[in-house]
Order: C-alpha cells, then sequence, then structure tokens
C-alpha cells in the first residue's frame, strides 16, 4: 500500500475491492487482446502536452473497457494478441467485429461492456455494473439491480461492492464483505471548480464522510447475521435484517454509527 493512501480510507478500501476482483481472478480476464504498436520512427514524432506525453491515444484506452490492452514492439509478437497501429487512420477496421460493435455502441450511445459479459460502462449515466459469481459491484445514484443484489433509494452517488471473503460464490458464501463508499473529503478540502478535478487545498483533518442510504437486497440462504464494521475492520455492532422470500433485507447507512460506517461483514 503506498503512502499516498495511508490516511485515506475510501481509496484503501477501494484498493480492496480491486484487488479481489483482479487479483484473485473474481472477474475473468478478457479474452480478445490488443497490442499498441508502433515503429521508433512513428514515435519519435508524438508529441503532446508533459502530462500525457506517453499515454496510448484516447481510442485505444477505450479499447481496454472490452478487452485487454498492452504494447509490444514493432518485431515483436505474443500468442493470441492481435497487434494494432492506432497512429494510423482506420485501424479499427482491423479489429475483430464484436470489438467494432462494443467501440461503436460507446461512441453512439455512451455504454460498453466487457468481452466477458461482467462488466458494463455507462458514460452518460456516469454508472458501472459488474456482476459475476463472487461479486457485485454498482456505482450509481438511485436504484441498481445484478443477480444476487439489488439497491434501492440510494440517496446518493456512491460505489456499493458485494464480495465473497471465502472464495465462494455468493451464493454459497458463509463471508460476505459489503462496502459502501459514498464521497469522502479532508475538513476544509477545497477544489477551483465544480468538477473537483482541480484542486486549491488539501484540507485538515477529520475527514468528513458523507451521509449517504441504500436499501440493500440480497438473495441468499437465511440464516445470515450482519455487522457493521470501523475501518480498521473490528465489529461495531449488529445491523438489524429483515428475512423474507428468500430475501435478506437492511440497510446501509454510512451515518448509523459514530465515526461512519463504509463495511459490512455478512455471516452465517
Amino acid at each position: 500500500m503506498g503512502f499516498d493512501i495511508v490516511n485515506d480510507p475510501q481509496a484503501q478500501l477501494a484498493e480492496r475491492i480491486i484487488n479481489l476482483l483482479f487479483t484473485r481472478d473474481y472477474i475473468r480476464p478478457a479474452a480478445p487482446a490488443f497490442a499498441f504498436t508502433c515503429t521508433p520512427e512513428q514515435f519519435r514524432t508524438l508529441a503532446g502536452p508533459p502530462e500525457s506525453d506517453g499515454n496510448y491515444p484516447d481510442a485505444f484506452t477505450e479499447l481496454g473497457l472490452y478487452g485487454r490492452i498492452g504494447t509490444l514492439g514493432a518485431k515483436a509478437t505474443f500468442p493470441g494478441v492481435q497487434k494494432v497501429d492506432p497512429l494510423t487512420s482506420g485501424w479499427q477496421a482491423k479489429l475483430p467485429q464484436a470489438a467494432r460493435a462494443a467501440l461503436a455502441q460507446l461512441e453512439k450511445a455512451g455504454t460498453i461492456t466487457s468481452a466477458g459479459g461482467e462488466i458494463t460502462l455507462d458514460a452518460k449515466a456516469k454508472t458501472l455494473k459488474i456482476v459475476a459469481p463472487k461479486c457485485e459491484v454498482f456505482t450509481f445514484a438511485g436504484n441498481e439491480t445484478g443477480k444476487v443484489m439489488r439497491l434501492s433509494n440510494g440517496s446518493r452517488y456512491q460505489t456499493v461492492a458485494l464480495l465473497s471473503l471465502d472464495g465462494r460464490e455468493l451464493g454459497e458464501s458463509r463471508s460476505l464483505l459489503l462496502i459502501q463508499m459514498p464521497n469522502l473529503a479532508a475538513t476544509k478540502m477545497k477544489f477551483a471548480n465544480s468538477r473537483r478535478n482541480l484542486l486549491e487545498s488539501w484540507g485538515q483533518l477529520p475527514l468528513l464522510l458523507e451521509k449517504c442510504k441504500a436499501d440493500v437486497e440480497l438473495t441468499l440462504p437465511a440464516g445470515f447475521r450482519v455487522e457493521a464494521l470501523k475501518l480498521d475492520g473490528t465489529v461495531a455492532g449488529a445491523v438489524p435484517v429483515a428475512y423474507r422470500d428468500g430475501k435478506l433485507r437492511f440497510t446501509a447507512d454510512t451515518s448509523a454509527r459514530k465515526g461512519g460506517v463504509m463495511a459490512y461483514h455478512l455471516t452465517r
């Protein structure tokens, strides 16, 4: 863990979500793979603002929302990887039809689904939906539904992740972690614009956690106990739940306990 997130609970929780999703293969690696390639002569002609030098062209980066992307030298090859040259016009025409269709859908409607079918991004609605056997993760406001998790009455824009801790599929797991992440910022943190992407002041302690609720409905077997967790992982207390018609229900509320709540442990 880098020092830059040691005092940022939101970044630490996001890192744990990413770790489970991608280093433990909770998300299937995409089968299609594409490699950016160019000659040394082409590379020398590239120029741009200092902050973007060395970045992939935007169109090639977007291809990473569909499949795997990387880099290969002009003379190198790798099994199962298609080399493309995004510095030449019409390079997309050489992509497989499914990849071209995914990029066309992104350009037309702002939505794209990964080749494995588990990750869907809606750029216009600003939502992300991940549905896989061992995890479901939603970035949303209002309502969102997966196969196991249904969220409603989301009071703020937030990310909610349901993750298996014992490696079993969600419906079979006996230990689940639910993470709820709305906005979090330092006291008197100041931005120069409404998009909050130009920082003027880091602010000061204490960190402020946005008040945020969501009604959680999980298609799980009976017998689950739900406990709110402190940010150090210790138990803060039991959470009232209801179970009927094969659904476990409770309310995730960041302001339910002193100091805030961003995580819940579900066990049976």
